[in-house]
């Protein structure tokens, strides 16, 4: 007998997502929705849902797929380029699924049929357009990426940029004036993301290319001596935008002040949040989404994990001193000792804005993860000569490119590490004078 489950409604399946591992690793969730037997929504680590059916033909149970979701009605016309949505709505998969279990009770085999498809599919020219492409592109990069928002960066790069124009176009007829057509609304307005719009779409045709869909060498998305002839150089048209931060002068007046918002304990946890991250060099996801389990007040350390699907940004676990005055800030958060140290009070974590508008909120002209640029500014100025280079990259957590050096480098220079940090705890908040000649600026207002 079928596993009897209660029917989703259409909400439900909507809102469905992937499994999540303990260490953060998306992973595919497969989800039994009522209504046919044996019909399951499969949600993969992207986010994408399809349909699969798993009957039992004789003594097997295959997984047959019917299509991809769609949230909406199949036929309906999309607004962009008259395009009809080729997925399928709960109710449609419904149908097809009851069909083909009335076909294989009536003695057809489906996969047999699929197969036959298949193979006539293989003796004409394969014609598979360039959203399909990428939608494999998407899938595969999903499972290797390091965060879930590159891949919902690389999703809205193709909804808002590629796909309106070379969607429902076939791979095989591609040409370069398309990528061109992409390019030129945003090239001198948006560069970086255009450069990064590009690249992907030269990847994703490179793909093509492998699965022989173009003849090899041919890809009319390539940047390199092929549309770089069409634009200006990216440096004539962009210029890179750095993180603001605080002067590190001004450092010994501004931590106080950031400090008396901490009071009373609880007021502004976004506040003590910020001073957590100050004094550890860390990135403001990382301080924001630190959790309980990761620090060890008695070895006064700050474990890092490897393989967080929000914060990682490199392959290795991290030991941060922690100096006195981020020991008192985490005894400050109360008895608690477990999930996230600091949150809102509906247990959520700090949005990243909550903890950037501070600086300017205080007068100086800074974000959050600038500060990370005044502590490095700092060591060049002010302490030249007394931190060997491995200590001030370790401490930000920068891995050397060199891998050799790189791995030795990881397991040393922590007894340094502790004296640095605790000379940076000393400078923004012990220290007098040496700021009387650096005003605070504001950032200008945008007219």
């Amino acid at each position: 007998m079928p596993k009897q489950v209660k029917p989703l409604t259409e909400i439900a399946v909507k809102n469905l997502k992937p499994k999540q591992k303990p260490d953060g690793t998306l992973v595919k969730n497969m989800v039994l929705v009522g209504g046919c037997p044996n019909l399951y929504c499969c949600v993969k680590p992207s986010g994408s849902k399809s349909w699969l059916l798993r009957p039992l033909i004789g003594r097997r149970r295959p997984e047959i797929g019917l299509g991809t979701y769609s949230g909406g009605k199949a036929t309906r016309k999309k607004r962009s380029g008259d395009e009809r949505s080729t997925g399928m709505t709960l109710s449609a998969a419904r149908k097809a699924g009851l069909k083909m279990l009335d076909d294989i009770k009536a003695g057809l085999d489906p996969l047999a049929e699929k197969r036959r498809k298949r193979s006539e599919a293989a003796s004409k020219s394969i014609d598979v357009t360039f959203r399909e492409l990428a939608q494999d592109y998407v899938e595969i990069k999903a499972a290797s990426w390091k965060t879930t928002k590159q891949v919902s960066r690389l999703q809205q790069f193709l909804r808002d940029y590629i796909n309106p124009v070379v969607g429902n176009i076939l791979v095989s007829e591609l040409e370069p004036a398309h990528f061109i057509a992409i390019l030129k609304p945003i090239w001198t307005t948006k560069t970086g993301t255009a450069q990064k719009i590009i690249r992907h779409c030269e990847h994703i045709v490179n793909l093509g290319i492998r699965r022989k869909l173009r003849p090899t060498g041919d890809n009319p998305a390539r940047w390199q001596s092929n549309l770089d002839i069409e634009f200006p150089a990216p440096k004539k048209v962009h210029t890179v935008q750095h993180q603001r931060s605080v002067d590190w002068r001004l450092m010994p007046k501004f931590m106080p002040k950031l400090l008396e918002l901490t009071h009373p304990v609880g007021a502004k946890p976004e506040a003590a949040c910020l001073a957590f991250q100050i004094l550890t060099i860390a990135r403001p996801s990382e301080a924001r989404l630190a959790d309980w389990s990761e620090i060890d007040l008695e070895q006064k350390c700050w474990f890092i994990p490897k393989n967080d699907a929000e914060l990682h940004k490199s392959e290795y676990e991290w030991t941060v001193p922690l100096t006195p005055q981020a020991i008192k800030i985490l005894k400050a958060q109360g008895p608690k000792r477990s999930g996230l140290i600091f949150a809102l009070d509906s247990g959520k974590a700090i949005p990243d804005n909550y903890v950037s508008c501070i600086p300017d909120s205080l007068g100086y002209d800074g974000v959050a993860h600038g500060f990370r640029s005044s502590f490095e500014t700092w060591v060049q100025d002010a302490q030249v000569g007394r931190w060997t280079e491995d200590a001030v990259r370790l401490s930000m957590k920068h891995v050397n490119s060199d891998s050799t050096r790189a791995a030795y480098a990881r397991g040393q220079c922590f007894d340094e590490r502790v004296k640095l940090l605790k000379a940076w705890e000393d400078w923004i908040t012990k220290a007098k004078g040496h700021t009387a000649d650096v005003i605070p600026m504001r950032r200008r207002a945008s007219k």
